[in-house]
């Protein structure tokens, strides 16, 4: 029967690890929450790792995690540059290996198909009727403002939807992995 070698760490070093736990599980979800594939590996007193493989690529990445004055720091390769890049905050990690895809260009995208949608389902519905085309010509820029608020009503919404599910994956994400609650922010 084997026997596996456990550490005996003393009560700071055990609050230490668990500050290490908490960083490590709140960058793993963070990063999932976009998409990358990414997994606590090692975590000691000292430094903790987390394997991440980017999103869309088989490229991995192992971020180092250590506490730099009580605060979590994390060490990196950039996997575009190769330079080893250090960062305090788990947005910057992110950005450099799961970045979000631009929003203007999917918003704008989104806004013309629906605004063309809409304007479509609007000029069909009143086009058939006679009486409709006087109608269309006195208050065309009033019908125009309700296309463009509705257009933007919908793709807000959108928008919004998307935020939230990044949020939730996040927050379920911690529970699940057995982190600290994420602060609102």
């Amino acid at each position: 029967m084997s026997r596996t070698r456990t550490a005996t760490y003393s009560p700071e070093q055990t609050a230490r690890r668990a500050r290490l736990k908490n960083a490590t599980i709140g960058l793993v979800a963070h990063l999932r929450a976009y998409d990358a594939k990414a997994a606590t590996g090692r975590l000691t007193p000292d430094h903790g790792t987390v394997k991440v493989t980017l999103p869309g690529s088989r490229l991995r990445c192992d971020v180092d995690v250590t506490l730099a004055d009580g605060a979590p720091r994390y060490t990196f390769e950039d996997p575009a540059t190769g330079v080893a890049v250090t960062a305090d905050d788990v947005r910057t990690v992110q950005r450099a290996l799961a970045p979000a895809p631009p929003g203007w260009p999917r918003v704008v995208v989104r806004t013309l198909v629906v605004g063309i949608a809409l304007a479509a389902v609007a000029a069909l519905t009143v086009w058939p009727m006679e009486a409709s085309k006087d109608f269309v010509g006195d208050h065309g820029p009033v019908l125009a403002v309700a296309v463009v608020g509705l257009t933007a009503v919908v793709v807000g919404g959108l928008e919004l939807r998307r935020v939230l599910r990044r949020r939730r994956v996040e927050r379920d994400g911690l529970e699940r992995l057995g982190g600290a609650p994420a602060r609102r922010r």
